[in-house]
């Protein structure tokens, strides 16, 4: 692996700015301090993309001659077939997770672990250092193995998506914060996320994710991250349902279409929070349609007046009260009822981030020497689903018909007054009212964030030291806005 030591102007504030708030694109950054372990000041660069690589640099200290300590420590290996695991260098552990387990309760201080894939996430308390780097020979002796390729020799793999591959964290306050050595060997994501589901954001990748205040180092390590998961498609907003009803006379207006939906609000970044996971950043919805206005008015109703309906009885006054009918009134026309707005389209989900190493905490720190480091693309934002069309309106109706009105004669015999029925006039309904307007539209969902690529993340004043290390980034995942593409990235 070329190491590239280069001018200080690439560490600038602005320079970081810049990597941070680009989208698209990679990143990649080379750092030297010197020619040993224990060089002095840091020095960072900004250069062209490329492979982290595995394996690192061997330290200067290297000696294939060291033996691993077996008094202070636990060995694991994935050779082991006798079935009996103590722990031991002749009966080694062959997961892990049971090693670190077997160390914490004996109160030793290193897990030493032979070439060969460790499919497992794994959780390192303070104090307790993880040692890969070991030629185990045929007499079951472990010998230090000071090649340019031992940290690829030793992987850590996890198949889960969310789950950083390897945390440090403390399980308690009572646990301290002793340092912790992670030396070489790699770790790694199994492949890049496939098939978003439907509705969820994309899932995120991490490497190593160290918390709790507590200081690491990263000697000959090698962590790659692969692609983050994209976010899931959304539905598109229903249709507005039809108007099904008549609408008062005082409600009639003009028949046009409901307003649009209110437009969504543009998605924000996604976030790193105080526990080092990632919230991709989604999009809104978009806002639904406006019932459609009420057709116009229809026409008007029409009624009979007392003296229309007596006339019949002229001129004997006295018969016209017995016989006379109620005057009566038709009724009218009838406005349809604008159509229900259409439903706004679902907002767009983020896409994950895939992030080599992420450190929390202001008295959290990470020192890397000899390491690289290697993000894969950020996850791609789904788009915003399009709004529902608008329901159609109702129809107008004519109004109804009036009652009768008697227009038979009457006349006086002695006494008592003869009524003789003849015809019966009608008053016809207000012509119909106009049709009501659909539904307004609903508006499209805005777009999700794209995710980030970042070799570093440093989340709440962390810090990150790099001697002699290789860090690399992506593409950011596509998306409004575009995901980021970083060596490091210094979140809130």
């Amino acid at each position: 692996m070329a190491i590239v030591a280069l001018g200080c102007a690439a560490c600038s504030p602005r320079a970081r700015e810049f990597l941070a708030e680009g989208g698209g694109g990679s990143a990649h950054e080379s750092a030297s301090s010197g020619t040993g372990l224990g060089g002095g000041g840091e020095q960072d660069g900004q250069g062209a993309g490329g492979d982290g690589g595995h394996g690192g640099h061997s330290p200067a200290t290297c000696d294939p001659t060291d033996v691993a300590d077996a008094g202070d420590g636990v060995f694991v290996s994935k050779l082991a077939s006798s079935g009996f695991e103590d722990g031991s260098a002749v009966a080694p552990m062959t997961r892990l997770a049971a090693g670190i387990e077997l160390a914490r309760a004996r109160g030793r201080s290193a897990v030493y672990v032979a070439p060969g894939v460790y499919d497992e996430t794994v959780v390192l308390p303070p104090g307790l250092h993880l040692r890969g780097g070991w030629r185990v020979d045929a007499n079951l002796d472990w010998r230090r193995d000071c090649t340019e390729d031992a940290a690829s020799k030793v992987v850590i793999v996890a198949r889960g998506v969310e789950a950083p591959v390897v945390t440090v964290d403390r399980a308690s306050d009572d646990e301290g914060t002793a340092p912790v050595i992670i030396e070489a060997l790699t770790i790694s994501t199994t492949g890049d996320v496939t098939g978003p589901l439907p509705g969820e954001p994309g899932a995120s990748l991490v490497g190593l994710l160290v918390r709790g205040g507590i200081d690491v180092t990263l000697e000959r390590v090698s962590i790659r991250t692969h692609a983050a998961g994209a976010g899931g498609p959304v539905a598109a907003g229903t249709m507005g349902a039809a108007a099904e009803t008549y609408c008062k006379q005082t409600e009639c207006h003009d028949g046009l279409v409901g307003e649009s939906g209110a437009a969504a609000t543009p998605a924000l970044p996604g976030s790193w929070g105080q526990d080092g996971r990632f919230t991709p950043g989604d999009g809104s919805p978009g806002g639904p349609g406006a019932t459609g206005h009420s057709g116009t008015p229809g026409g008007p109703e029409t009624c009979f007046e007392t003296e229309e309906c007596v006339s019949g009885c002229t001129p004997f006054p006295e018969c016209a009260p017995r016989f006379r009918d109620e005057p009566t009134c038709s009724q009218p026309g009838q406005c349809g009822c604008g159509g229900f707005g259409g439903g706004g389209g679902e907002a767009g989900r983020g896409g994950g981030a895939s992030a080599a190493l992420v450190a929390v905490g202001a008295t959290t720190s990470v020192l890397l020497r000899g390491t690289s480091l290697s993000a894969g693309k950020g996850g791609d934002a789904s788009a915003g689903a399009p709004g529902g069309l608008g329901g159609v309106g109702s129809s107008g109706a004519p109004g109804l018909d009036s009652g009768y009105c008697s227009l038979g004669a009457c006349f006086l015999e002695e006494t008592r007054c003869e009524y003789d029925r003849g015809a019966r006039e009608f008053k016809e309904g207000g012509s119909a009212g106009g049709n009501g307007g659909p539904g307004g539209p609903g508006a499209s969902g805005s777009p999700g964030a794209g995710g980030p690529s970042l070799a570093v993340v440093m989340v709440g004043g962390a810090s990150v030291t790099v001697e002699r290390s290789e860090l690399t980034a992506s593409m950011g995942g596509s998306g409004e806005p575009a995901g980021v593409s970083a060596a490091r990235f210094d979140a809130p």
